[in-house]
């Protein structure tokens, strides 16, 4: 398979790195972090430079991740993405989160479920977290997971693989690796798995996870009820798919006692 062009391949703007206090040197002999930059990829790890503060004659050291763009005029820019003091759980591209999602982001640093955001001129569900590193909110669209059908020899369901793009927990059996049987396996969509795109995180099914994934399980199908299609449809429009169906419902019912009166 021919490898993928990278996006700034050649175009690293070593010159503003420098002046921003970057050690270039150091970066250019990093072949993960130079391949994130010429991929347009944020780099998984984290830089550091120093902000020299003239009135003070001290340099401040910073750390963050950083990622190139092009702007307007064709010109590759270096964004900063830096460490913050806190979670700012007020506002992310459009959505106001909920007292009960920031509290998610704050305790688990990932909200359950997917939430409408701003992307570009589109409104997307996608999966809210945040970085552990830089305490940035981030997030992957629905859309962009992608669950095998098959992991280590056993079955991904269809069920399955939508609640794991809803944000939910599964539990599975039946896995093997190198010719052994493994225990039974939680697997959820982790933000922090990689910082670009997230990644699915196997951790052994405790009782406590066993639970969490029999919930997620109940939640999905009794959200789904009436319709198979639940992941590729944001969460408003499912909402008023089951109003729809539950209002068609109780009008059944009222047409039903009617016409036993006029018997």
């Amino acid at each position: 398979m021919a490898q993928k062009e990278k996006k700034f391949a050649g175009r690293v703007p070593v010159e503003t790195l420098k002046e921003w206090g970057f050690n270039v040197e150091n970066i250019q002999r990093n072949d993960e972090i130079w391949d994130d930059l010429e991929s347009g990829r944020k780099t998984k790890q984290l830089l550091k430079f120093s902000v020299k503060l003239s009135n003070l004659d001290k340099e401040i050291p910073v750390v963050c991740r950083v990622h190139l763009y092009e702007d307007k005029d064709g010109k590759v820019i270096p964004f900063l993405h830096t460490v913050r003091a806190s979670i700012d759980a007020s506002n992310y591209k459009g959505h106001d989160f909920t007292k009960a999602e920031a509290e998610e982001l704050f305790k688990k640093g990932q909200i359950r479920k997917p939430v409408l955001l701003q992307i570009g001129n589109n409104t997307k569900p996608c999966l809210v977290g945040v970085d552990r590193e830089t305490k940035e909110i981030i997030h992957v669209p629905v859309e962009n997971i992608h669950v095998k059908n098959n992991l280590l020899g056993a079955e991904i369901k269809e069920d399955q693989i939508a609640i794991i793009k809803n944000g939910g927990l599964i539990v599975v059996e039946g896995m093997v690796k190198n010719g052994a049987p493994l225990e039974p396996i939680a697997i959820r969509f982790d933000l922090n798995k990689d910082v670009n795109w997230g990644a699915l995180s196997f951790t052994k099914a405790t009782p406590e996870l066993l639970q969490e994934a029999r919930r997620d399980l109940e939640e999905y199908h009794q959200e789904s009820k009436g319709t198979k299609q639940t992941v590729d449809i944001s969460p408003d429009i499912r909402n008023k798919m089951l109003e729809a169906i539950d209002n068609n419902q109780a009008k059944k019912e009222k047409n039903n006692k009617n016409k036993g009166r006029g018997i």
